[in-house]
């Protein structure tokens, strides 16, 4: 009776090997990056999977954490890749990666030399270019300044990395 059941078990996990293996080619997998994870993690990782499941298709979206959050919800995608904290009590959160945020000053002009900061008193009252509200960076960010309690001043607020790096860079 046992080996009966383990038959029978066998071939259900065959068939949804099978129906699993055939969604690709008729379903779209919808995928959601916020930002910073867009613009260092999405591509190389769509690559892969176009490797790995040629027949799959994939449609992708980069939104700020807070838009992935409402988009899945509202089942507009499947899943969301995203640096931020989720709210809703109705999705599930799954670690991926790890990742560092690090401070970036504009270069140095000739003649003078860098003070290396050693401790966070040392960038108090400083000025920061952030990402926009909603933006898991943004939430990083200022939760860590409070956790450290370092005040801080905004100087811009931009949606993107490329223009924080731009706007760092020229001072």
């Amino acid at each position: 009776e046992l080996l009966q059941y383990a038959r029978h078990i066998l071939r259900l996990n065959a068939q949804t090997e099978s129906a699993m293996r055939s969604f690709g080619t008729r379903y779209q997998l919808r995928i959601g990056a916020s930002l910073t994870i867009g613009e260092s993690v999405l591509i190389p990782l769509l690559r892969f999977m176009r490797q790995r499941v040629p027949e799959q298709e994939v449609f992708s979206e980069i939104h700020n954490t807070a838009v992935l959050e409402q988009m899945v919800i509202r089942d507009e995608l499947d899943l969301a890749l995203v640096e931020g904290q989720v709210h809703s009590e109705y999705l599930v959160e799954e670690p991926f990666m790890d990742d560092v945020l690090v401070f970036v000053a504009p270069p140095l002009q000739k003649g003078s030399t860098a003070v290396p900061v050693r401790t966070p008193a040392e960038v108090s009252g400083m000025r920061f270019f952030v990402r926009e509200a909603g933006s898991g960076s943004r939430n990083l960010f200022e939760q860590e300044m409070h956790r450290q309690n370092i005040p801080y001043r905004i100087a811009g607020v931009f949606n993107n990395a490329e223009a924080i790096r731009q706007a760092v860079h020229y001072g």
